[in-house]
């Protein structure tokens, strides 16, 4: 038995094929978000914003390192003002951190030469409820 090629050919002048419909998507979620989201202008002395902040992941550090050696390092390579620096748990030997500092220097952190050899540094995206913070996505370590 020969099967139809065309709609012509069916039997009722019906499609063998049913036609998808695209469901809403996430991204259109996140651009309605962001067409709802509103950021003021009106200049006010008791209530302001604050200063906007890079985080970075930074892991492949010694076990001896701690806070204060990784918060010195940034000091004295030009990472100045309000640093955070944060230890993040992990399973190896080695240790990592989560920094946060002032969004104006995340240019320098950002090339290889700004870090010793074999550490990794990639921006931190924190997670969404009831998920562990921790880098969603990791570039080539070995750039």
């Amino acid at each position: 038995m020969e099967r139809p090629n065309t709609q012509e050919d069916t039997p009722g002048g019906r499609s063998p094929f049913t036609e998808v419909v695209t469901r809403r998507t996430r991204n259109r979620r996140i651009q309605q978000a962001k067409r709802e989201t509103v950021i003021g202008t009106k200049e006010d002395g008791e209530l302001q914003a604050g200063e906007r902040m890079a985080w970075l992941f930074v892991g492949r550090l010694k076990s001896t390192t701690t806070a204060e050696t990784l918060k010195n390092y940034l000091g004295k390579n030009g990472i100045d003002g309000d640093v955070d620096v944060e230890e993040i748990q992990t399973r190896g030997r080695t240790k990592a951190f989560r920094v946060g500092f002032r969004f104006s220097h995340l240019e320098k952190t950002e090339s290889a030469d700004f870090w010793p050899k074999g550490v990794l540094a990639l921006r931190f995206l924190f997670g969404g409820h009831g998920t562990r913070s921790f880098p969603r996505r990791i570039r080539n370590a070995y750039e």
